[in-house]
């Protein structure tokens, strides 16, 4: 309005002195400008600024990798998968890039080591934040807006939860919360859609076999989903929490997800807490010279139902798309192995035969069920998986990966041959 009456201040100003050219196109100009000014007062106020398109820019840490696919593309399923850099997660990734008109997305901790994501690096898309992050998770999922979310990441070791159980629930529950709210956010934004245009996100949760815990007991023979939760250490509590948790939201709010309680699963790339990384980290450093050839073990009695992540990881990516939403299944071998006898074979494979076994106590649980036996019949019937397990083949590989860590960790380098160093003294002669 103001810039209106100083055109028509000029106007009068042009017709004193009988500038008739001026005149009229100072009127051309008081005309467009009030019109202009008329439309924008009819806009609502969200819409009067000027639409300029935005970019996001995504933070890594200095030196990290530059992955995948960086653009979100119509018509491409979207994969996250959290804990990504665990042996599960990579497995769940090397499955995921090889499906076709897929994007995998990863989330990784900042200190966390890339190494198990060698063969799939170049495939995927890393995203550095941390699951308890609450206003991280929800700027990802809101971003990324994927089609299916494994949620692999926890803290998931009896042991460690049983000295840390404050950080156990809450990076287990917590972290799980932090992706369920979100997606929860993220349907009501898009009930406004279309039906037809409107996706759900799948979850696909990590449960375990810890959440039945004192049931190992009394219950005879495997154990199914039907049987009763009791757990009996921190991380199996929160486990089963996690899972009421899905649950809670699939039954309030209908957000698809499944979870699949993981037996004793095994492979290379786990950390040294688990039985069988230990036993193996254990027997590559005496090789090595650097631990005297005496073992340290907990309870040998225990049976447990192991499978190699190898021969699980396709199913665990299948329950996605064929798991019944609001579901738990078992994914196990249904078949035991004693740890005395799994130990057996470890040493078997050594080089030095001179090794001495020696139980520590401090290895020893509170609470340690004897023999954990799943019944795999739910998911067989769902997807048609046959366990194929080769505990032989397998504990060979992850002792020939804790040797490799080993030399890694204590910068060791190969002996020259004597024959050689008798050669070069002779030609030195």
């Amino acid at each position: 309005f103001s810039a209106s009456c100083i055109m028509y201040g000029m106007m009068d100003v042009g017709t004193t002195h009988g500038k008739n050219t001026l005149h009229w196109i100072l009127h051309a100009v008081a005309f467009v400008t009030i019109a202009a000014l008329f439309i924008l007062q009819q806009l609502p106020k969200n819409e009067r600024q000027l639409r300029v398109p935005q970019f996001q820019m995504e933070w890594s840490p200095k030196g990290a990798p530059k992955t995948g696919h960086r653009r979100l593309t119509g018509g491409t399923k979207q994969v996250l998968i959290t804990g990504i850099t665990g042996m599960i997660g990579s497995a769940v990734a090397e499955v995921c890039v090889r499906q076709s008109n897929t994007n995998v997305h990863g989330l990784v901790r900042w200190r966390s080591s890339l190494h198990n994501l060698n063969k799939v690096l170049k495939d995927i898309e890393l995203h550095y934040g941390d699951m308890q992050d609450t206003h991280f998770m929800r700027k990802l999922i809101d971003q990324l807006r994927p089609d299916v979310i494994y949620h692999l990441a926890a803290q998931a070791y009896n042991g460690v939860s049983w000295e840390s159980p404050a950080y156990t629930l809450t990076a287990n529950i917590i972290g799980t919360l932090n992706i369920l709210e979100p997606l929860r956010q993220l349907d009501m934004k898009q009930t406004k859609l279309v039906v037809a245009a409107r996706k759900q996100t799948k979850l696909v949760v990590a449960g375990s076999s810890t959440e039945y815990g004192h049931t190992t007991s009394f219950w005879e023979g495997p154990i199914p989903e039907t049987a009763p939760l009791i757990p009996v250490t921190p991380y199996g509590v929160s486990k089963v929490a996690t899972e009421m948790l899905c649950r809670q939201y699939f039954l309030n709010y209908q957000l698809p997800m499944v979870v699949v309680r993981l037996f004793v699963h095994v492979g290379t790339g786990h950390t040294e807490n688990q039985a069988i990384q230990n036993f193996c980290l254990q027997v590559a450093e005496i090789e090595a010279g650097v631990r005297p050839p005496v073992m340290k073990v907990g309870e040998l009695s225990t049976r447990r139902d192991i499978t190699d992540i190898r021969d699980s990881a396709p199913v665990i990516v299948q329950l996605a798309d064929l798991g019944v939403p609001g579901e738990a299944y078992n994914m196990a071998s249904q078949k035991t192995v004693r740890m005395s006898d799994l130990l057996d074979i470890i040493l078997s494979l050594s080089t030095r035969k001179d090794i001495k076994i020696e139980k520590d106590p401090s290895r020893l649980r509170a609470y340690d069920e004897k023999v954990l036996l799943g019944d795999n019949t739910k998911i067989r019937n769902l997807t048609g998986w046959v366990p194929k397990p080769h505990l032989e083949s397998t504990v060979a590989d992850i002792l020939n990966f804790w040797r490799g860590e080993v030399s890694i960790r204590y910068h060791l380098r190969p002996k020259p041959r004597r024959h050689y160093r008798r050669e070069t003294m002779n030609n030195g002669a």
